[in-house]
């Protein structure tokens, strides 16, 4: 089974949020700064690996909530331990680390991580309506024309006979 990062971003970002804790579409495509789109083809990928399920919405009849299964569970946490072997750069890095800074290190992403998601996870904003500068209302009124454009040149059309 190949699943790609795209993919992998959704099941981390559910396994984040924990097993027991489904997440609306919405709230993954903003918290991913994916689109909509993007994310509903990753859930459907997923759904069909098995690692991930829909449930009904039970505050929105008409929408759903994207979980993760065990196996999801399972490769989710695979895939984190892949990341973070020592034949990895990222795992050789932080196993360099002291403890200390590890767990500095960790709280740190924590805490970045939870500010990421309290500004992405909430309720779109309407877009910003641009405006123009406002001009004075035009009149809707034609004026009459004296049959002769600025140039000099008649605008009434002639009969042209060949």
């Amino acid at each position: 089974m190949g699943i790609g990062p795209g993919d992998l971003r959704v099941l981390f970002a559910l396994r984040r949020s924990g097993v027991e804790n489904p997440r609306r579409p919405t709230d993954l495509f903003q918290s991913l700064l994916v689109t909509s789109g993007a994310v509903t083809k990753q859930v459907d990928r997923l759904v069909s690996e098995g690692l991930v399920e829909r449930l009904p919405d039970p505050s929105y009849q008409r929408g759903s909530l994207i979980r993760l299964t065990r196996r999801g569970v399972k490769v989710a946490d695979a895939a984190i331990e892949a990341i973070c072997s020592n034949e990895t750069s990222i795992g050789s890095a932080i196993s360099s680390l002291s403890p200390q800074d590890r767990d500095h290190g960790r709280i740190f992403l924590q805490k970045l991580l939870a500010k990421f998601e309290e500004v992405g996870g909430g309720e779109a904003e309407a877009p910003v309506k641009e405006t123009w500068p406002s001009r004075p209302p035009q009149s809707t009124k034609v004026k009459p024309s004296s049959g002769r454009l600025s140039s000099g040149v008649s605008s009434t059309p002639r009969n042209i006979r060949g």
